[in-house]
């Protein structure tokens, strides 16, 4: 992003024991401002211009505020503008916080200018009643459910921990604040290994002293020019200093929600989650001294007219003594429509859990959110349910407002239905040669050679492709071997051992690949078996049992196995049977019914499985049924025409399908057609010619596609 550098002063706070001193000029009675001012480099008694509100300014901040001048902001409310030194604003944090039991409560700038230009420009009546969509639906669940259930207490305190107790505190101005930056871009960037659609960076402003903020960046996959946001702040703040070094550990305000944000980042990321949107994680610089990192940030998406449909702000998430609620939802200078939808998540998500929320009106420029509200933006703010006593003490630490963090476990199980039912999913379906999410069918013809597609096993989209007529080259597998989100088709030519590829199931971008002169060898399936973002090749010798892989289909790079030298162990089956994100390759013993896994396609993570010693059940296919990220085997009985399903590969969690008893219905193809996260499965008829599909393997959606009367037309997978 181009950064915008607001014209923002930096300055630091000065602690002031005691009393409030109202001071517009003059001397430092206290004897700080020598000491800042040597070691900050900046000049305490700088003038800074805040906008606040009214009530905030009638309510005692006009005893630190000078040159006050009535204003309106964009919503038509009275507010004030007015001249403070910089080492009041700590004052003034402190101030609105016992006075009126809240966090922030102004904007600050470097010059009266600038505070008088920004309530000109100021779009918060657009951004509170703007609809950035026509409808936030809730329609997701197949993505947000699974989720939940992984988000750990003990490494949101990990980080609350480290936030609050590596640095003496995150203050914009000091070296600390900027470490704490730094070592929160590299965790997130760990988070994001290897994943070219993510992004982590500073961003900077004139106000923001030695502290960045810091971004995450999550590309959407068909709609990238549409944003979706979530934030914390990551600066800390106090009114005590020891040594000379303000003693700020943050813990609560707002380690927990920097903390929380961070987990969330973890547990969709792990989970190889592709938004649809792009979606923004956000660790906002300088927000306890007029909200100045988010407001550089809201202000250059304003410049860039970017599209952000939608921001949720994290700012305190861990304490809750005394509350009969969970969490509140604050309703001022936020978004209507946005609140509606962050309600209705909460219900559908964590009511069933037992938690409760209340309401709450935060005031004026009580946290981050506002910035996007100013710049016209929807915005959203859950927060607490209980101011916390501590804020901007010393003793805001974990121990004070947790002592665990259960209470941001809920907040993060909030953020994570809020970026998978906005951001959406990118369902990742198996068989897609064009990326549009849905599965394409590859026919060959046996006796002709020719080719066609089916895009999303429709008829009404047949693409036919190139024929190869030599027909000793067999098409043997389809999987994404370049990693460009597109599936190729994987030839092998029985006769010669050579191998070629066509990308993207085109033969106009053919790439022949390493030959293989002995023909014995045969693919035996393909897959990710280290979760590069690639699949490789998974051969192995029809008469030796020898086994090698080609990571990323590359004969250059391989990879010998364990030999299998029995030729009753088959391959029967290559999917992510654990939702690790690696795929595993399905044994079955032909004649004892014995099946193993090799988790990550290694006899090294071998695992036995239930044996199916009738040999008359076969693996008809694999495919994610319910959509909970880890493929499902169906079994198919040659015998009966029953047919069954192991959930997650468990003989355990079964679940039960339609029996076919014309046995010259056979599992043709699994994949997920229809695009909703679900596989599906492709029946055809071996003397008719027949097709039918069934979505989610449910026979009660069984949908009749078009006939194909010629059986030499097989469907390749």
């Amino acid at each position: 992003m181009r950064i915008r550098h607001l014209a923002l002063l930096t300055l630091s706070a000065l602690a002031l024991s005691g009393a409030v001193v109202a001071q517009s000029g003059g001397g430092d009675p206290h004897g700080h401002a020598g000491a800042l001012r040597a070691s900050l480099g900046v000049d305490p008694m700088s003038a800074v211009y805040i906008v606040t509100s009214q009530a905030t300014f009638d309510g005692g901040v006009n005893a630190l505020v000078s040159e006050a001048a009535a204003q309106r902001d964009g919503a038509g409310r009275a507010v004030v503008v007015g001249k403070i030194r910089a080492h009041q604003l700590d004052e003034l944090s402190r101030f609105i916080h016992e006075r009126e039991r809240r966090c922030g409560g102004y904007f600050a700038f470097a010059t009266r200018k600038q505070a008088v230009q920004f309530l000109r420009e100021d779009r918060t009546v657009r951004a509170m009643q703007r609809k950035a969509l026509p409808t936030y639906t809730i329609d997701n669940a197949a993505t947000v459910a699974p989720w939940l259930p992984l988000v750990r207490e003990s490494r949101i305190s990990d980080t609350i921990t480290h936030l609050s107790t590596a640095y003496r505190n995150r203050y914009y101005a000091n070296t600390t604040g900027q470490q704490a930056s730094q070592w929160l871009k590299s965790t997130w960037v760990g988070l994001g290994h290897n994943r070219p659609d993510v992004s982590v960076g500073y961003v900077t402003c004139t106000g923001c002293g030695k502290q960045p903020s810091v971004v995450m960046t999550v590309l959407g996959s068909s709609r990238p020019d549409e944003i979706v946001v979530v934030g914390a702040h990551l600066d800390s703040i106090s009114d005590s200093y020891i040594n000379g070094e303000m003693n700020a550990p943050g813990a609560d305000d707002d380690a927990s929600g920097v903390a929380t944000v961070t987990e969330v980042i973890r547990v969709a990321l792990a989970k190889g989650w592709k938004p649809q949107r792009t979606v923004k994680f956000m660790a906002y610089a300088a927000e306890e001294v007029g909200l100045r990192g988010s407001h550089a940030i809201a202000d250059e998406h304003q410049d860039d007219h970017a599209n952000v449909v939608g921001v949720l702000q994290l700012d305190m998430t861990n304490y809750t003594a005394g509350s009969t609620v969970s969490m509140e939802l604050v309703s001022d200078y936020t978004n209507t429509g946005l609140n509606e939808f962050v309600r209705k998540l909460f219900d559908r998500y964590l009511a069933p859990l037992g938690l409760t929320r209340g309401v709450y009106t935060c005031g004026y420029a009580c946290s981050d959110h506002a910035s996007w509200t100013a710049a016209g933006y929807p915005s959203a703010f859950m927060v607490e349910p209980t101011l916390f006593p501590y804020l901007h003490t010393p003793n805001d630490t974990l121990a004070n407002s947790g002592p665990t963090s259960a209470s941001s476990v809920n907040f993060a199980k909030l953020a994570l239905a809020f970026i998978g039912e906005l951001g959406k999913t990118t369902h990742e379906a198996p068989v897609d040669f064009n990326a549009d999410g849905r599965s394409d069918v590859f026919w060959r013809n046996l006796s002709t050679g020719a080719n066609d597609i089916w895009r999303s096993a429709n008829v009404l989209t047949r693409t036919p492709t190139n024929s190869v007529t030599a027909m000793a080259w067999q098409a043997v597998g389809i999987d994404d071997l370049d990693g460009d989100g597109r599936e190729d088709v994987l030839w092998r030519n029985a006769s010669t051992g050579a191998n070629d590829l066509w990308k993207s199931a085109s033969a106009a971008t053919r790439v022949p690949l390493g030959t293989l002169a002995d023909t014995g060898w045969r693919v035996a399936g393909l897959g990710d078996f280290g979760m590069r973002g690639a699949a490789d090749i998974f051969w192995r010798h029809a008469t030796t049992g020898q086994i090698q892989v080609w990571v990323g289909g590359n004969s250059a790079v391989v990879e010998p196995r364990a030999t299998v030298a029995s030729a009753d162990w088959q391959v029967v089956g290559v999917g992510d049977f654990d939702g690790d994100l690696h795929d595993d390759v399905l044994w079955r013993n032909r004649v004892t019914g014995s099946n193993e896994m090799w988790r990550w396609g290694t006899s090294e993570r071998r695992l036995a499985m239930t044996a199916v010693t009738n040999t008359a059940w076969i693996v008809g296919g694999v495919g994610d049924l319910n959509g909970d990220g880890s493929d499902d085997i169906i079994w198919r009985n040659t015998s009966t025409g029953a047919n069954v399903a192991w959930l997650s590969g468990r003989a355990a969690t079964q679940m039960g399908m339609s029996t076919i008893a014309d046995l010259n219905w056979k599992l043709a193809a699994v994949g997920d057609y229809d695009g909703d996260g679900r596989a599906d499965v492709f029946w055809r008829h071996a003397l008719t010619g027949q097709n039918e599909l069934w979505p989610a393997g449910q026979s009660s959606l069984r949908q009749v596609l078009a006939r194909v009367a010629d059986v030499n037309w097989t469907i390749v997978r």
